[in-house]
């Protein structure tokens, strides 16, 4: 029985349009090596089988598997495409991402010429048509790179574009990813801060770019504040002192700095929202360590009726 090389992981949730885009960019890679593609579908209705089932007839050279998880939550779908995966590394990509021709090629490359326990790359924005120029001018969405061949610090670590070697993934038990983080998110970083801390080393390659849908109901200024609480809140809470005072001290910078931003962000009103908004991100930031030490819960992946 021959294995993959590489099993691409991707987990989904209705995004039935996004996910056929984003395999039939899988099916045009220019990869040297063999790979599986492992569809793992967050829907207990299991409302991505279609797709999968056109892709098969469409593309019968390629491996695909498709599984079900029916727990609600990120970290209990990704566990269980590691648990299906058979290839000696795993790549993971979004459901709303497309992967470039040399994607898969690139990062492996890479980690090959290192020696890099995981490797990532550039995830570039794709925004809707009439999405207001203070979205896009405010950098919301875009995510900083580095020079191909550099390290990559542990706190832009992350599974939406990623070749990691698999036996890291099934050395930590019981699974990789933790369920605490299953409806939050979050638990990507929490499984690369553990690598870390295990001395993994981390590589960037520039050239291995993946590209991001934005969707129109995302172009809105409280969606992107309200995120970005969200995903502050969760870092903060992952980043918690063992020290009350410690911690105390910690949340009251946190705050006395959010309130500056905010109103600094008011009087940057005039010179464009688009730097308000960059602005008022580090105030949301600020206020979000007060938000972690309350146990605010938060909810990023919830089911849709």
């Amino acid at each position: 029985m021959s294995f993959p090389y590489v099993s691409i992981c991707i987990a989904t949730y209705k995004r039935q349009e996004m996910l056929q885009n984003l395999l039939r960019s899988l099916a045009v890679q220019e990869f040297s090596e063999s790979f599986e593609i492992i569809v793992v579908d967050n829907d207990e209705h299991a409302t991505a089988g279609d797709i999968i089932e056109r892709f098969k007839k469409e593309n019968p050279e390629f491996e695909i598997v498709y599984d079900v998880e029916p727990r609600q939550g990120i970290s209990y779908a990704r566990n269980r495409s590691v648990a299906v995966a058979r290839g000696k590394y795993c790549a993971f990509i979004d459901d709303d991402e497309t992967a470039s021709k040399r994607w898969l090629d690139g990062l492996y490359i890479m980690l090959t010429r290192t020696g890099a326990d995981a490797v990532f790359g550039p995830v570039l924005p794709r925004y809707p048509e009439r999405t207001p120029s203070w979205i896009i001018r405010s950098g919301y969405f875009e995510r900083a790179r580095q020079a191909s061949g550099t390290a990559v610090p542990v706190n832009r670590t992350r599974t939406s574009n990623v070749l990691v070697a698999s036996a890291w993934a099934r050395k930590r038990t019981p699974e990789p990813f933790l369920a605490a983080y299953a409806v939050s998110g979050g638990e990507d970083h929490d499984f690369f801060k553990w690598m870390h801390s295990n001395k993994a080393l981390f590589i960037w390659c520039d050239e291995a770019y993946v590209t991001e849908h934005i969707t129109p109901d995302r172009c809105r200024f409280m969606w992107m504040m309200r995120r970005q609480f969200n995903t502050a809140v969760t870092y903060w809470r992952r980043e918690r002192t063992s020290s009350v005072v410690q911690g105390i001290l910690r949340t009251a910078i946190g705050v006395c700095g959010g309130m500056m931003y905010l109103l600094f962000g008011f009087l940057m009103l005039p010179a464009g929202i688009h730097r308000a908004v960059r602005i008022w991100c580090k105030a949301i930031r600020g206020f979000a360590r007060l938000g972690s030490v309350m146990n605010i819960k938060i909810i990023n992946y919830k089911a849709i009726p």
